[in-house]
């Protein structure tokens, strides 16, 4: 293979790659541990009846990429807790759809006018491991990592804030999801309330949420540019090199 083909094929299979989904990869990360609640504030992110009413709370966090990436991936840990428990069995979940969110940012607060991605993944399709079982309030509840794959990616600009919120949608609030603080403590979540069919105001919270964002960085304009101008000049290189073609007798 002469070498102005072999160039071609390179340029071609590193332009294919290029516009092949990658491999999701980790794009942020705030640590959580298998404690129900480490230090700082656990934050209910759950609506469900209460009495014949829509009842419940819808908790934020931010986080800001350093390039454009399409987000594929959600991953967030926190527990299940139900009040009176005790020492008795944890309740398990019993969340049947998980409401995953991304928002814009509004002077360092979620600006909830401004949805910016919804996604309603049933929780049958959301990945839930048990990572054991800790003690909130004097009962047993049991902590678990959550794991949702988007049904189409969420385009985050490099250098914008963004705020997320997964919320437990349940026939009955109890027993609430509570989304675990990370760690170590630092940061600020935000959380409002929904009651007598509106929502309440924002109010902040200490301590940033322990959650996960993977997918792929998108690659750079000058890249492509670059990728592209190979291909070609490979090419135009082959059609130099290739012998003519001879003259019938």
């Amino acid at each position: 293979m002469s070498s102005a083909l072999r160039g071609v094929f390179v340029a071609g299979f590193a332009l294919l790659a290029l516009s092949t989904p990658a491999q999701a990869e980790l794009l942020h990360l705030q640590a959580g541990t298998n404690e129900a609640c480490p230090p700082g504030a656990c934050r209910t992110s759950t609506l469900g009846d209460v009495n014949g009413s829509l009842y419940g709370f819808q908790t934020f966090d931010n986080f800001t990429l350093s390039r454009d990436a399409r987000i594929q991936t959600v991953t967030w840990r926190g527990f299940v807790w139900q009040d009176g428990v005790g020492s008795g069995t944890a309740p398990d979940p019993i969340t049947e759809t998980w409401q995953v969110g991304f928002y814009a940012d509004n002077l360092a607060t979620p600006d909830t006018d401004a949805n910016l991605y919804t996604a309603n993944i049933d929780a049958a399709d959301v990945t839930v491991t048990l990572l054991g079982v800790d003690v909130f309030s004097g009962d047993n509840v049991n902590v678990y990592e959550w794991s949702a794959t988007l049904p189409t990616d969420f385009l985050a600009t490099g250098g914008v804030r963004y705020w997320v919120s997964p919320v437990s949608l349940q026939a009955s609030f109890s027993p609430l999801f509570g989304w675990s603080a990370s760690t170590p403590a630092s940061g600020l979540a935000y959380q409002r309330q929904f009651a007598n069919g509106a929502w309440g105001p924002l109010s902040g919270n200490a301590n940033n949420r322990a959650y996960s964002l993977s997918g792929a960085y998108v690659p750079e304009p000058g890249t492509w540019a670059l990728m592209i101008l190979g291909f070609a000049g490979a090419g135009a290189m082959l059609r130099r090199t290739r012998p003519r073609a001879g003259l019938a007798g």
